[in-house]
Order: structure tokens, then C-alpha cells, then sequence
């Protein structure tokens, strides 16, 4: 997959940065787009521990993550179209407030 050429690539970091990169670069949201259920999700752990909601679908241990601690951001999968569901909630995001806890 090719990022847009406008995307930002910051290269590498120290989990312990993740916080104040996501504040320094504004993002609001993680999205943790897999598509396969997971046994475990490094990168969703990294995403809830910085307090943002993170989006992810209903499959494996990512959706396992999320859901403990927001189930609203789990997305239903469909495998035929995953999409319809995924924009649906990304588009409600200006209506959903930041959540302000931590979790890891």
C-alpha cells in the first residue's frame, strides 16, 4: 500500500514518546486497520496507552483491547465490505468526546 504523498513519516520512536508525538503532530484518533483477528496487538497496546480512542474492527485480540476499555470504537467487520461501517464511524468522530483515562 502507498501513503498518499502528503503523509507524514516519522520513522522510528520510544513507546515512551508515542504521547507527546500524537500531541506534538495533533492526532485524535489511532486507527488499527487489520483485517485478520490478531493473538496479540503490539500497536493497539502502544495506540490505548496514550489515552486516544482507537478504532479497530471486531477481530482478535485487538478488538479484545479496545472493547475492555471502549467497546463504541470497535467497528463490525464485514469481509465482503468492511469499509461502510469503518467510515461510518470515522465520520462521527467530531460528535464523540476524548476520553481521557489511560489504558495499557
Amino acid at each position: 500500500y502507498r501513503l498518499h504523498p502528503d503523509s507524514p513519516v516519522l520513522g522510528p520512536y520510544q513507546v515512551a514518546e508515542l504521547s507527546a508525538l500524537a500531541e506534538h503532530h495533533g492526532v485524535t484518533h489511532w486507527l488499527i486497520p487489520s483485517v485478520w483477528p490478531e493473538t496479540f496487538s503490539f500497536t493497539t497496546h502502544e495506540a490505548l496507552a496514550t489515552g486516544l480512542p482507537v478504532l479497530c474492527f471486531d477481530l482478535g485480540a485487538q478488538a479484545e483491547a479496545v472493547g475492555r476499555v471502549d467497546a463504541d470504537w470497535v467497528v463490525p467487520f464485514d469481509a465482503d465490505d468492511p469499509l461502510p461501517a469503518l467510515l461510518a464511524k470515522i465520520t462521527s468522530l467530531d460528535s464523540e468526546p476524548r476520553r481521557d483515562d489511560t489504558a495499557a
